[in-house]
């Protein structure tokens, strides 16, 4: 909010991108100085369409640091539905790599922009880039991916509590 006020943004503001691969959930929740129109948010694809998890909210978070698979990290589509709607947003897709969701403020859809189902909308992530512990690329894919970050805290958005993933 302060880097957003400080830049002298206005409170409309057309269009919001939050990536930043780790605190995307708990930074959107926390921005109230601006009211966008569309808001594209980065989830974390890996984290299955149904559960509402995050990670837990560390200011130093950075992914490989996180854990070293590269794969644990921001939150699920589930997570951030739950916020837009709670916000005031309609759900309106993914981008056909699976990483990026985005919502339109329901008093600006129109034009046939219209709000989908979650579980229409859900697109598995693309994206090969998985690691070993020494570095290398796995290039793990489907339920590989989610195993090997298997047992990792996560936040449950809906109870507030932590468990394992």
């Amino acid at each position: 909010n302060g880097l957003l006020r400080d830049a002298s943004v206005p409170r409309e503001l057309g269009l919001l991108h939050i990536d930043v691969d780790g605190n995307d959930y708990w930074i959107w929740k926390a921005i109230d100085s601006v009211d966008p129109v569309v808001t594209i948010v980065e989830y974390n694809a890996v984290f299955g369409p149904t559960r509402t998890i995050t990670v837990p909210y560390d200011p130093a978070f950075q992914r490989t640091r996180a854990h070293f698979s590269n794969l644990y990290w921001g939150a699920s589509l589930a997570a951030l539905h739950r916020l837009g709607t709670d916000r005031g947003f309609a759900f309106v897709g993914c981008n056909s790599a699976g990483n990026n969701a985005y919502f339109v403020r329901r008093d600006r859809l129109r034009g046939g922009v219209r709000e989908i189902p979650l579980a229409e909308g859900f697109v598995d992530s693309k994206f090969r880039e998985s690691r070993d512990r020494d570095g290398r690329l796995t290039f793990l894919r489907g339920s590989a991916r989610l195993e090997s970050i298997r047992g990792l805290p996560v936040v449950n958005v809906e109870s507030g509590a932590t468990e394992a993933l």
